[in-house]
């Protein structure tokens, strides 16, 4: 592995890490860029970064913003874009939406961008969308509260635009969701997510009074009298 293919191992990325990344550069190499002059930057990192930050705003890339003072020339603190994170994945399927698949990112090359490639003449944005949003769910914190089938709608409904299934609206057509998120779930027996309490989880301590009572009721005869036992045969 070079250096540069370390990079694939991180869940998240600074945008200033990630711009480097998608403009094809080494992060390594360019430590500080943002505080360089823009003609001393490499090539796309401008452009790369300015895309980041509005998928970010626009909710179509996952992550969190850090902000600097002062604020700028439109009232709005500065983004401080070696403190602000995106989510790889997120990242991924933001690339996917916006056909670049031939990319760091996806190297090694294999038949899975191929069925995400929007240049492939067999592409199909329902198949693109439901693999996309299964390769999501790779992290595992994206199903706290619900189960893989409802994670995936709401998935779904924020990238509807970017696939292809919005109604003549413009709002994400809930029959094809449906379709979608059916293909993808593979808890189809159903029911709702359960997350053990606190309680069902901890050993009750015992109640010696109730448990000398469930004794005492052990040793009565039919007749509700309590006996002691004899060993002697009572003829």
């Amino acid at each position: 592995m070079e250096s540069i293919d370390f990079w694939k191992l991180c869940d998240q990325l600074t945008i200033e890490h990630a711009a480097l990344l998608v403009a094809g550069h080494n992060p390594s190499d360019h430590f500080g860029v943002e505080h360089r002059n823009i003609g001393k930057q490499p090539d796309g990192y401008d452009g790369a970064k300015h895309a980041i930050i509005s998928g970010l705003r626009k909710e179509t890339i996952d992550g969190k913003f850090a902000y600097d003072q002062p604020y700028n020339d439109d009232g709005e603190p500065y983004v401080n874009v070696q403190q602000s994170f995106v989510d790889v994945d997120s990242l991924k399927a933001w690339l996917t939406s916006k056909n670049v698949t031939r990319h760091f990112f996806f190297f090694p090359e294999s038949n899975v961008s191929e069925y995400l490639d929007k240049g492939h003449t067999r592409y199909s944005a329902k198949l693109a969308a439901a693999v996309t949003a299964w390769n999501w769910l790779d992290d595992k914190s994206k199903l706290e509260g619900k189960t893989p089938k409802q994670a995936v709608q709401k998935w779904l409904r924020k990238h509807a635009a970017e696939y292809g299934i919005c109604d003549d609206d413009g709002k994400p057509n809930e029959s094809v969701v449906a379709s979608i998120s059916q293909i993808v779930n593979w808890q189809t027996k159903g029911g709702a997510p359960r997350t053990p309490s606190k309680e069902s989880t901890e050993e009750k301590p015992i109640d010696l009074k109730v448990q000398m009572s469930v004794q005492d009721r052990s040793k009565e005869t039919a007749n509700g009298w309590p006996y002691e036992m004899d060993d002697d045969i009572p003829f």
